[in-house]
């Protein structure tokens, strides 16, 4: 990723400045990678009229239009120094196979989700970092199988996400319906991702919902 001096809309005594700036959102954009091990190594250089980012990352097995889309993703959030969306599973354990397929279809899109298999470390308190990651996630993903309908404190999470979501704090929720189960009366009237016939049609529908 390079920066070029645009002289129409900087003046000359604020361009170190300009991208000093740029080169901080950038590396904030970059920083999320660090925690799943993506990114491997990031350098910056700055001249008179341009400045470079250089970063090399890890990619995983998947087609080359996965592997463009997961560079275009990365070089967009640097460019607009946005950071990586996040999204917290919602799952019951007994569907952890399942969850961690989604997972890393996720990761080779470059779109992050909080997994508590790869985020709890020994010693950690578990309800400190559940709490923390609800708290900074954008995305809610509830994962709705008969095992985990069954399980109240899947629906207390699901409960505090929508009380979020009507006090407007940027939190939205994207059902996905891993088999057949009485939806929760809270997510009667939400559109769900259906994986219960096809993985690549539910992931599809997660997918443009993030993007739109």
């Amino acid at each position: 990723m390079f920066f070029v001096e645009d002289e129409e809309n900087i003046e000359t005594g604020a361009i170190p400045e300009y991208f000093a700036a740029s080169i901080a959102k950038g590396r904030a954009a970059l920083a999320p990678l660090i925690t799943d091990g993506t990114l491997l190594k990031v350098e910056d250089k700055i001249y008179d009229d341009v400045a470079y980012l250089l970063y090399s990352i890890q990619m995983g097995d998947q087609s080359i239009p996965e592997a463009e889309s997961f560079m275009a993703a990365i070089e967009d959030r640097i460019r607009e120094g946005m950071e990586r969306p996040v999204m917290f599973i919602c799952h019951a354990s007994e569907d952890k196979p399942f969850v961690e397929r989604l997972v890393a279809a996720l990761d080779r899109r470059a779109l992050h989700a909080w997994f508590d298999k790869r985020e709890i470390l020994v010693g950690d308190s578990i309800v400190a970092k559940i709490n923390d990651a609800l708290e900074k996630t954008r995305y809610i993903l509830p994962v709705l199988s008969v095992r985990s309908v069954a399980k109240p404190w899947v629906l207390r999470e699901i409960n505090s996400s929508l009380m979020r979501q009507l006090s407007n704090e940027g939190i939205v929720i994207l059902p996905v319906l891993l088999d057949e189960c009485t939806i929760p009366p809270l997510l009667a009237d939400i559109k769900y991702a259906d994986f219960r016939t096809s993985f690549d049609h539910g992931l599809d529908e997660v997918l443009r919902a993030i993007r739109r």
